[in-house]
């Protein structure tokens, strides 16, 4: 599919006879060969090939999972870029740029700012994800001329170049998109303490808000070691995620009980009466890490929500009772901790006592 991309669609964005139907196939039968590569029954496949009549000089793949990135606007995705040369295929975690440069959207910078937002954003996710040593970190080249292609070389996380004169076996192929998708599963928006990335569409808002829909998987948070067996570190992924989301249904449903509205936005777990910003964490032997990702994680939130909710109450919630003085210390802070029992919650009178609601 990559090989046939690059030798038939077209270089020259001046051959407009070419345009459409190019556009036509390239729009169809890419992600088609993409679903047909790897399963991508969890995923939104799209290829874009440029707008109206126009051909891009670089054309995409991506894909993006929806409980991760909510659109190709923003956030990050896992995409193939195919340089104006259509001298090979970078396959490329990147990030979303259009809400960047968009006037109208609340996460619109002028050009420079934006350009220096997107290689902040990038440097600081390099930074946090677990990056197999497969994909490089270094810098990408796509020939472009255009604004929006030297946007997609800013926005590039880590990746690899195919050249068309040395493209790797199918075989390959498949089991490096495999891997970037897997590394693409441990980015989750609520880690944007480090590089705000959540795609938080066009309103005038820091993030829209949504309705909290019980048993709705949440994103991972936590980077597959290099050292480990992949399917054994998925499936204990999958039940830290589990808990994670039957811990946020019961506090749904504790906040339902006591008749308070309850939402989510594109960063916050669970907002509570407009009042109250929840973090939940699921604790597995790493509870000194969870507890200082939601002080880093809720204090976050309340600066970019500032002008929206005032003075809220930070809660941090838990599966378990957190080891050591940690309680003690995120109260010192000025985070509120409970935690989950088989009957309820509870945790320092201190929390109790404020957040009656939850018990």
């Amino acid at each position: 599919m990559l090989v046939e991309i690059i030798d038939n669609y077209p270089a020259n964005k001046s051959r407009r006879s070419d345009v459409a139907p190019n556009k036509t196939w390239f729009g169809l039968d890419a992600p088609n060969a993409v679903r047909a590569s790897v399963d991508t029954s969890p995923y939104k496949v799209k290829a874009s090939a440029g707008m109206g009549q126009n051909a891009a000089d670089v054309p995409w793949v991506g894909i993006r999972r929806e409980e991760i990135t909510q659109g190709f606007r923003g956030g990050v995705y896992v995409v193939y870029l195919f340089p104006t040369n259509r001298g090979g295929v970078v396959l490329s975690l990147n990030q979303g740029i259009t809400n960047v440069f968009e006037p109208r959207s609340v996460d619109y910078h002028p050009r420079a700012a934006g350009v220096f937002e997107l290689r902040r954003r990038r440097d600081g996710l390099r930074a946090l994800l677990d990056i197999p040593p497969r994909f490089s970190v270094g810098n990408i080249s796509l020939y472009s001329k255009t604004e929006r292609g030297r946007q997609y070389e800013d926005g590039h996380i880590c990746g690899i170049f195919y050249a068309r004169a040395q493209m790797p076996s199918e075989e390959t192929l498949t089991s490096d998109l495999t891997a970037l998708l897997a590394l693409y599963e441990t980015y989750a928006p609520s880690l944007l303490e480090v590089a705000d990335l959540a795609d938080r569409g066009n309103d005038s808002s820091p993030a829209p808000e949504r309705t909290y829909i019980r048993g709705r998987q949440a994103q991972s948070l936590t980077a597959a070691p290099s050292d480990v067996d992949l399917e054994a570190w998925r499936q204990a992924l999958e039940r830290r995620t589990r808990s994670h989301r039957l811990l946020l249904d019961r506090v749904a449903a504790a906040a339902e009980a006591a008749f308070l509205p309850y939402r989510q936005t594109t960063h916050i777990d669970l907002l509570v009466d407009r009042r109250f910003i929840v973090e939940a964490k699921s604790l597995r032997g790493d509870d000194t890490a969870q507890s200082r990702a939601a002080l880093a994680q809720l204090y976050y939130y309340k600066f970019i929500y500032r002008e929206r909710y005032f003075n809220p109450e930070l809660l941090a919630v838990f599966d378990a009772e957190p080891a050591g003085n940690l309680a003690i210390f995120l109260l010192k802070c000025g985070i509120h901790v409970l935690w989950a029992t088989e009957s309820g919650f509870t945790g320092p009178e201190q929390s109790r006592n404020a957040i009656r609601w939850l018990r």
